[in-house]
């Protein structure tokens, strides 16, 4: 919440400093996300069905391993495309609050039906409508953030993510790397020049260790090399099944719900 730190001289007489600084009160709101895959909505029959199309004897009869990637890679995000449906987050468009229900959003609804009528007839029935509706929505909304909140508390440990994104969700303010000063005495610019000055620094003042006495480690024997690892469709899908769905995809933007509701279909390429 604070930047760009500056001491100044003391005001008049005073031998006091002056301290001038940027105080952030609220943090800048984030770009909208045009593209974002709604994976919990995907038809996975289909992809299911996609893959198991593949040809597992063309798969294996290709010898790089970047080339067997690339063509897993390409039917994976083929059938993704085609399955998974895109939600669309423009400017000026409203997304529902995640404790919402659907007794919630009934009792908003009602809520706004009971106020365009009231305006339409201005009279004390009407008025004593909308007041009830009114009522009505706010308990119901109450009641489903309580709920809400609750099931969060008790599987933070199955699922911690969704816990802190409502944690956070809640906050004006995000914590961020502040702007620091390079060498020459200027401001960096972007977070890759942030992130050269720090690691320039922590590499200036790192000690390197003179002794060069190593220890002897104890000789171990071995009766056989190990030569060939077997990796089998079952190890596979044990490491798929310890994947955790709620997370976000990785590098090679495969999320990890895709996985595994196609562990069958996926073990044996995989391999």
């Amino acid at each position: 919440m604070i930047d760009g730190i500056n001491y100044l001289p003391g005001l008049g007489k005073s031998d006091h400093i002056v301290l001038t600084f940027e105080f952030t009160c609220y943090s800048k709101p984030k770009a909208n996300k045009t593209n974002k895959l709604c994976y919990h909505k995907g038809n996975y029959d289909n992809i299911r069905e996609d893959l198991g199309e593949m040809d597992i004897t063309e798969l294996k009869s290709m010898n790089a391993v970047v080339e067997t990637w690339n063509y897993l890679a390409e039917k994976l995000f083929t059938t993704m495309e085609k399955n998974i449906p895109v939600s669309k987050i423009g400017p000026g468009m409203i997304t529902k609050k995640p404790y919402i229900d659907n007794n919630s959003l009934e009792a908003i609804q009602n809520k706004h039906r009971a106020w365009t009528k009231y305006l339409h007839c201005k009279t004390a029935e009407n008025y004593e409508e909308v007041k009830n509706a009114r009522h009505r929505t706010a308990k119901a909304l109450k009641k489903s953030m309580k709920n809400y909140e609750k099931g969060l508390a008790d599987n933070i440990i199955a699922n911690p993510k969704a816990f802190w994104k409502y944690v956070n969700s809640k906050t004006k303010t995000q914590s961020t790397i502040n702007k620091v000063t390079k060498t020459d005495g200027t401001l960096t610019t972007n977070d890759k020049e942030t992130a050269e000055t720090l690691n320039n620094y922590f590499a200036s003042v790192f000690v390197i260790d003179g002794n060069t006495n190593i220890p002897n480690l104890t000789p171990r024997t071995y009766e056989e090399v190990l030569d060939n690892i077997i990796i089998s469709p079952e190890l596979v899908k044990k490491a798929i099944k310890r994947l955790n769905r709620n997370k976000s995809a990785g590098p090679d933007n495969i999320h990890p719900r895709v996985l595994v509701n196609t562990i069958d279909e996926i073990a044996e390429p995989l391999m």
